[in-house]
């Protein structure tokens, strides 16, 4: 028999696959759009579990082009990505390093809505 937190935890696992599904069509297609609707979404979603106060970086500041939020007042960053491979990590890290991001933050994140991992 299921529980009730089984059931919802396998309606969130659906809902998310169904995300990176559509995430991964959408660019595909050249559709960029997508990622700053994952971005928000994610924020909101961080943001609940968390109880971290999570803003747009590209809304407030384009001093911090490795990330995508921010929270100023818990010292965390977070990137969102579809995108899970070695490289785009390392690449986020070296542009955090590289741009003292670490001055203004303690913590980096990723949030990876990737099915699978890339080289």
């Amino acid at each position: 028999m299921i529980t009730k937190a089984g059931k919802e935890f396998k309606n969130i696992e659906k809902c998310l696959a169904y995300i990176v599904a559509n995430v991964r069509m959408s660019n595909s297609t050249g559709k960029a759009d997508v990622n700053v609707e994952l971005e928000r979404f994610v924020k909101r979603l961080l943001n609940l579990y968390y109880g971290l106060n999570f803003e747009l970086a590209s809304g407030i500041s384009s001093t911090y082009p490795a990330i995508d939020l921010i929270d100023r007042g818990a010292r965390v960053a977070c990137q969102v990505t579809s995108t899970n491979s070695v490289k785009k990590l390392k690449d986020t890290m070296r542009s955090f390093d590289r741009l003292e991001m670490s001055k203004d933050f303690d913590e980096l994140k990723f949030f990876i809505l990737s099915d699978k991992r890339g080289a």
